[in-house]
């Protein structure tokens, strides 16, 4: 196995029952029921039992940077990769052809906070051990991001030398559904003023599912 590739399994996440109202549509968790509540708690519950949180990262060598040219400046690049394994897609498809497509979009959204969760705890083990050896680490960028093409998941995926499981469709969209892919750039004096990504306050797309700062009108 390379060197560089580390593989997190399994990966201990909490799902948090106010992000899942919140990814289900609600402005904010206070507006639901609390029969609501109650019920995403109970799909929380059932989610947890049947996903399969792990991931990996892996540390670039120089060699391999072609097709990463947003990242051209780091001083390293990590590749990063987090999936919950394919039951959540399946579970939630088969709520929706049986009629029940409230509960399958709920169980949809808890994996969503599910993934979005198991990639966090995958960018914080970067942060640590690279924190480690001195380096300073970036804001995780992902193809779909800012508009970057999905295309560039083949760039990532193609260089893990074991995908855990995830693949591609010829549409660049991933399987099982629940996975994502990320890189963060290294660097030891903290500048990361060469990548030119990942800077939600002049971002012009307003309504960005992974916008991290609010939305600057004068963009």
């Amino acid at each position: 196995m390379n060197k560089n590739f580390v593989v997190l399994d399994p990966i201990d996440i909490q799902i948090s029952p106010d992000a899942v109202l919140i990814q289900s549509g609600y402005p904010d968790a206070g507006s639901a029921s609390e029969g609501m509540r109650k019920k995403v708690c109970a799909v929380i519950k059932g989610v947890k039992g049947v996903i399969e949180p792990r991931g990996g990262y892996l540390l670039l060598d120089e060699a391999d940077y072609e097709g990463f040219d947003l990242y051209a400046g780091a001083e390293r690049i990590v590749l990063a990769l987090a999936t919950i394994g394919e039951s959540v897609g399946k579970i939630s498809n088969r709520l929706i052809k049986d009629g029940l497509g409230a509960t399958g979009f709920i169980v949809d959204a808890a994996g969503t906070i599910a993934v979005e969760q198991t990639a966090d705890l995958v960018e914080q083990r970067i942060h640590e051990d690279f924190g480690k050896a001195g380096y300073k680490v970036s804001r995780r960028y992902a193809p779909g991001y800012c508009g970057w093409a999905l295309e560039a998941q083949k760039e990532i995926l193609g260089r893990f030398p074991d995908t855990l499981g995830v693949n591609l469709t010829k549409s660049c969209l991933m399987i099982p559904e629940k996975s994502l892919t990320f890189l963060c750039g290294l660097s030891h004096n903290d500048d990361f003023s060469s990548i030119k990504v990942g800077d939600c306050k002049k971002c012009r797309q307003k309504d960005c599912p992974y916008r991290k700062e609010p939305f600057n009108t004068n963009n």
